[in-house]
């Protein structure tokens, strides 16, 4: 017939205005013995939307000029250990995708979408270490991992915890700590320390006990050697004018503040002695 009613949609036809006669449905066949006079019945277009698993009752609002699609917030949906994605025209998520904010033309009808949930996903970042990027699914109880459960490793250094950021700003987790829901997917980064060594240094036929301190390492992982001012070693008649790794001489050579980079062990420089006056 071509005749429609904005913001709601066609149901019937029935022989009273109010719809207390008799009805006629749209596309069947009726014997019809004397002029009959068939008024449309109509319906208030309807959201209806439908939790799909989560908590919350299915909810109706009546669809008005400039409708957008509502959150789950609006209506207070949550589900365990899952988080909202959207809403979808199948309960499955094979229909069309809707999100919040959405415009929906007058559907004519009752249409209705359904909450799509995705589980709640803890992430595990190498940060640098070797290994690849490790997933699993959250779970009631939820223990955070060890470093050495997804067998990350980093050269030169140790793993100390993890963090909610790359770069440690955030809030640090520990193993076996229990997690609660991050209700989506929650990464945790890999946080690791240069393994220090230590550095001891010998007085090598000089007064004084030998000094050992762990190697601090600046931004380039350099430790910068000291100089006698902090051994303060004395040999009589000599003054100390560096320092060799072994004690013959027959080493490596390093002056006071000569970098030693990234060192992969413990370092043991032994005094230069120079005779005062001498060549």
């Amino acid at each position: 017939t071509g005749i429609a009613h904005p913001q709601y949609h066609f149901v019937n036809w029935n022989t009273q205005p109010d719809g207390s006669g008799s009805t006629y449905s749209a596309g069947r066949e009726y014997v019809v013995t004397s002029d009959l006079v068939l008024y449309a019945q109509w319906r208030r277009s309807v959201f209806v939307y439908e939790p799909n698993g989560g908590v919350g009752p299915t909810e109706r609002e009546p669809w008005v000029d400039g409708y957008i699609v509502k959150s789950d917030t609006d209506w207070g949906y949550a589900r365990f250990g899952h988080v909202f994605t959207g809403w979808n025209t199948r309960a499955n998520g094979t229909g069309t995708d809707y999100t919040e904010g959405d415009p929906v033309s007058d559907p004519h009808g009752v249409f209705i979408l359904y909450a799509q949930w995705q589980p709640s996903m803890i992430i595990y970042d190498p940060n640098g270490g070797t290994g690849s990027i490790e997933s699993e699914r959250w779970g009631n109880g939820y223990v955070v991992r060890l470093d050495d459960y997804w067998g990350f490793t980093r050269d030169r250094f140790t793993f100390t915890s993890w963090n909610a950021e790359p770069d440690g700003s955030g809030t640090y987790y520990y193993g076996y700590e229990v997690l609660p829901d991050p209700h989506g997917t929650f990464t945790l980064y890999a946080q690791w320390r240069p393994i220090l060594y230590y550095i001891t240094y010998y007085a090598n036929g000089g007064f004084g006990s030998p000094k050992n301190e762990r190697m601090t390492l600046d931004a380039s992982y350099n430790y910068y050697v000291r100089g006698n001012d902090y051994t303060n070693f004395t040999r009589a008649n000599y003054k100390l004018v560096g320092w060799n790794t072994q004690a013959d001489g027959n080493g490596t050579d390093y002056d006071a503040t000569d970098p030693i980079h990234w060192p992969t062990g413990d370092v043991e420089p032994y005094a230069k002695w120079k005779p005062v006056g001498g060549s």
